[in-house]
């Protein structure tokens, strides 16, 4: 029997840390999407990848990403200042930025402008040549040149068949210009051409040498982005682990904060569960079938999907604390006088305890109303911390504890 209640209460116990880890969980929730934490931390990571404030701004104001709310094009021209003010406004709702995507507005962003400046000489040189076969032959095979990156030795060679001397030279000049940037890229990859040349258009050293590291050597549009999605990914991953840290301590204060607005003592609930074995009873048997509840095990283990809006996640968070509160639990506070009658009686008796070990009861923490509050005081404490550490170490792992028990 006594084994039998020993167990019982460690159930009981475990089930309470369940819900009341389910529901520092659910109110964490609540808390980020208030305060909109996801997006501040995306666009915090974004900062900390992107240090050149234009780029930056550019990135999180493009359609695909949309983490600024302020209409910015790729090729729109913007001063630093500009772009400061335009990346410190507060984000939109955007929590996560597929690598593909940032890869893609990234490349966006430095070859829109590029792509032309590049070229731009050239597209010039070939409009002072005068209308006919020669200049409609030459400025296809530079946009040949452009878009795919060939038809360069044709190029070449409709160049030198020119009569005219200054237009031939000023072709060539341009030519040499361009072929000088993008080097053999530009007969390679001309796309990865222009994103180079668009880095070295990039102010900010940092980021500059940065995209330099990460590309050198490369010859390929496609490896070069897998290695941008690989160093996005890497920040990112970091970003996701400082993240989740910091709602470690967040967990920790609504522990807390849940631990004594609920008055959910530790101490208190395993000797109420001691004393009391239809209680005892009530708690596991609650704790069994939620171990048979599907949906109580996918939010206790994570798998839940996440609430849509803020109301849903509001009303599941009110919907645990009712859970949590109809198993009758010894928790909550009062305010009960205490009569000189009432201390005479349990003391006189063998069945009712002292109305001033109540842990309820606000009264007896005052040191006028209870002679051994300061024992009362050091208890309830020790009680509180035990509870919020055990609701940090999450759901999850109590879940898992209440399943082995259980045998399921």
């Amino acid at each position: 029997m006594s084994g039998s209640a020993i167990i019982e209460v460690v159930i009981g116990l475990i089930f309470v840390f369940s819900l009341l880890s389910i529901l520092v969980t659910q109110i964490n929730t609540v808390i980020v999407n208030t305060l909109n934490l996801r997006a501040k931390n995306l666009k915090k990571g974004m900062e900390q990848l992107l240090t050149d404030p234009v780029v930056r701004a550019k990135v999180l104001c493009h359609p695909l990403i949309g983490l600024i709310d302020h209409k910015v094009g790729p090729n729109d021209i913007i001063t630093p200042d500009m772009a400061e003010e335009i990346a410190g406004q507060n984000p939109t709702n955007v929590s996560w930025i597929e690598p593909e995507k940032f890869v893609s507005v990234l490349k966006d962003v430095l070859t829109l402008t590029t792509r032309e400046e590049l070229f731009l000489d050239l597209y010039r040189a070939v409009d002072a040549l005068p209308v006919g076969t020669e200049k409609s032959q030459i400025r296809e095979l530079i946009r040949g040149l452009q878009n795919n990156g060939t038809g360069l030795p044709d190029l070449h060679k409709a160049i030198f068949r020119l009569k005219n001397e200054q237009h031939k030279q000023a072709l060539m000049t341009a030519l040499d210009k361009v072929e000088a940037a993008a080097g053999d890229l530009l007969v390679e990859n001309v796309e990865l051409a222009q994103m180079m040349q668009g880095i070295r258009n990039i102010d900010s050293e940092i980021l500059q040498n940065t995209l330099n590291n990460i590309l050198e050597t490369t010859k390929d549009i496609k490896a070069a982005e897998a290695r941008l999605e690989t160093w996005f990914n890497t920040t990112m991953d970091q970003l996701s682990t400082s993240f989740t840290k910091r709602l470690q301590y967040y967990s920790l204060f609504v522990g807390l904060v849940l631990s004594l607005t609920l008055n959910v003592d530790t101490l208190n609930l395993a000797t109420a569960l001691w004393n009391d074995p239809a209680l005892r009873e009530a708690v596991s048997t609650a704790a069994a079938a939620a171990t048979a509840n599907p949906e109580l095990q996918e939010d206790a283990t994570g798998q839940a999907a996440p609430p849509t809006t803020q109301q849903e996640a509001v009303d599941e968070a009110r919907g645990s604390l009712d859970t949590l509160l109809g198993l009758r639990l010894p928790i909550g506070w009062e305010i009960t006088s205490i009569s000189d009658e009432d201390i005479a009686a349990a003391e006189a008796s063998n069945v009712l305890t002292d109305p001033r070990d109540n842990g309820r009861n606000l009264l007896n923490f005052w040191p006028g109303n209870n002679p051994g509050w300061l024992g009362f005081w050091l208890q309830k404490i020790a009680g509180w911390v035990i509870t919020m550490i055990a609701i940090a170490q999450g759901a999850p792992f109590w879940f898992n504890l209440l399943n082995r028990i259980t045998g399921r």
